[in-house]
């Protein structure tokens, strides 16, 4: 939650935003965040509705013995301290349901001890992956699965951001029944823009500056060294392209990200931002010419946030990796060209001028398609769902068999 501002925080945030619009009064438990709040910090907390409760707890620092604690992604301490803090603070509230999300996944944990001790019902909210992630940003301890396994068995509802990772989980845990495995897309804000940056005009042809922009943060697991690849093979084909693209990268980097911009060959091609508030990044969205949006194979089930701002700044969008969730909405919607870290410069000078002629003109379905995925929409789902999952029924008995694991 704010002001932390991780991708992470966009979801559960819009969720807390939209509820009291779908009747669900809401009292959010969640870690502190940044003693120093960033100025995209700030503006995100700015955004927390007035009147909504909220619990800051300080996950536990503590290292118990590895032999006799379980190992989860978060920590079980902090698991047992969230659940024991967030008991207290909802004393008179009595929820009716607990809603988890992680990473970190100790929080579902925390969930299931919350949702027993109260007796409600219990969802689990995917943003990520858990023992199947293939990232670093989520810890692989050797009892995850097993704890994973406890978690979907407890579950009343499990959420999920994309078909193909709902069909993995049910495919990879007996536990999760299809009957409780939904869909619930990540999805969009409308933008918030308060600085004007004009886009570069792209008319002119070959004389004009053309930039492709990655906006938003560069983790260990989103590697730019295919996208620079490719612009160094295109310039050693013609050496024109030096002048005419611009590379431009705004947001928080990583290590490996920042080493990869270092020994880029053509620095002058560069222009790299450290992060912005949202507001400035919806602008900065609309202002260019191509978004870049980079495709690991490991990001084949994933449909990040940043691909719905993506499409709603109605800007063309070049893929670079392997195809996957994200490839095929944005060739199915035809905003956009998937071209591989390998391709050749030809190949890559082609799909560049294909989007330069793609331009403003969206297809039609984007509307539709951008309509459907509005936070408030995605939220309503949610909240329909969770009042079929309480209307009428009675509270869930203790699963003594959940505590004992």
């Amino acid at each position: 939650m704010p002001p932390s501002t991780n991708a992470g925080v966009y979801r559960p945030l819009s969720f807390v935003r939209y509820a009291p619009a779908d009747r669900w009064a809401v009292h959010a438990v969640h870690a502190v965040g940044p003693s120093a709040p960033t100025l995209a910090g700030l503006e995100l907390d700015s955004q927390w509705p007035e009147g909504v409760p909220r619990t800051r707890i300080s996950l536990s620092e503590r290292k118990p013995s590895w032999r006799l604690f379980p190992q989860v992604d978060g920590g079980f301490v902090s698991a047992i301290d969230m659940a024991k803090d967030a008991i207290c603070n909802l004393q008179d509230v009595q929820p009716d349901v607990v809603l988890a999300s992680g990473p970190p996944f100790c929080m579902f944990i925390a969930g299931a001890m919350v949702a027993n001790h109260f007796r409600a019902k219990l969802v689990l909210d995917y943003r990520d992956e858990w023992s199947q992630c293939p990232f670093d940003f989520v810890s692989h301890g050797r009892d995850d699965q097993r704890w994973e396994q406890a978690c979907l068995k407890r579950a009343d509802a499990v959420v999920f951001t994309t078909e193909s990772h709902r069909h993995h989980q049910l495919a990879t845990f007996p536990e999760l029944h299809a009957s409780k495995a939904h869909l619930v897309p990540n999805g969009w804000d409308s933008a918030t823009a308060t600085t004007d940056f004009s886009p570069h005009d792209t008319s002119a042809g070959d004389t004009a500056l053309l930039t492709i922009s990655h906006i938003g943060n560069l983790a260990s697991h989103t590697p730019i060294q295919g996208i620079l690849s490719l612009v160094e093979r295109l310039v050693e084909h013609d050496a024109s392209w030096r002048t005419k693209l611009r590379l431009v990268f705004i947001g928080a980097r990583s290590a490996e990200a920042q080493e990869q911009l270092d020994v880029f060959p053509y620095p002058d091609m560069l222009e790299v931002i450290n992060h912005v508030p949202k507001s400035e990044a919806d602008q900065r969205m609309r202002a260019t010419d191509i978004l870049l949006l980079i495709a690991v194979r490991d990001l084949e089930r994933y449909l990040p946030g940043k691909l719905f701002e993506y499409v709603a700044a109605r800007r063309p969008i070049l893929v670079v990796g392997h195809p996957g969730e994200a490839s095929s909405v944005v060739q199915e919607l035809g905003v956009g060209a998937l071209v591989s870290a390998d391709s050749k410069a030809p190949e890559f000078e082609q799909a560049l001028r294909s989007l330069c002629r793609l331009g403003n003109a969206m297809p039609n379905e984007v509307s539709g398609w951008l309509a459907e995925h509005r936070r408030p929409q995605v939220a309503a789902g949610l909240f329909r769902m969770l009042d079929k999952l309480v209307d009428g029924q009675d509270r869930k008995p203790v699963d003594h068999e959940f505590v004992s694991t």
